[in-house]
């Protein structure tokens, strides 16, 4: 399944249900409140998971091995919330690290050849077919874990 397009041919960003953005929105509000306790690595994961589809829906997958994140904890939130696809997907894009680590030109341009460029771009397009599921998994992970805003 291609990723969706409005009538324009513009891609759709992800929908996240009501519930589930106003958790993220309160969980994200206490990850940058110094004064606030820790999250627990349930509630991280509903931020790391919420924060990386908005990012490689803006920026793109090669940002998010060029972004200085713990990739592989991201991608173990994804398992812990049942995106398994999101997950494996992620991991068959880590050979991007390596390109992201050589740097970009002075134009802000990553050093990706051609063949790299749509291997990459193929792998992206497979990642928005997971990121469909994940708003009803991470639902459903917010209620096993007794997780409230």
């Amino acid at each position: 399944m291609a990723r969706n397009r409005n009538k324009q041919g513009i891609p759709e960003l992800t929908k996240f249900a009501d519930g589930l953005e106003s958790v993220y929105d309160a969980l994200e509000s206490r990850s940058h409140n110094k004064s606030s306790v820790r999250l627990s690595r349930e509630e991280q994961a509903i931020v790391d998971v919420c924060e990386t589809i908005g990012f490689i829906e803006g920026n793109g997958l090669h940002s998010f091995w060029y972004n200085e994140i713990d990739q592989m904890s991201v991608i173990q939130s994804f398992r812990m919330i049942g995106a398994d696809q999101v997950a494996n997907v992620l991991e068959e894009s880590s050979w991007a690290k390596s390109i992201c680590e050589r740097g970009a030109d002075k134009q802000g341009q990553l050093f990706f050849t051609e063949e790299e460029t749509r291997r990459l771009d193929a792998i992206e397009e497979r990642i928005y077919d997971g990121f469909q599921n994940v708003s009803d998994r991470a639902l459903e992970f917010l209620r096993q874990n007794g997780i409230k805003g």
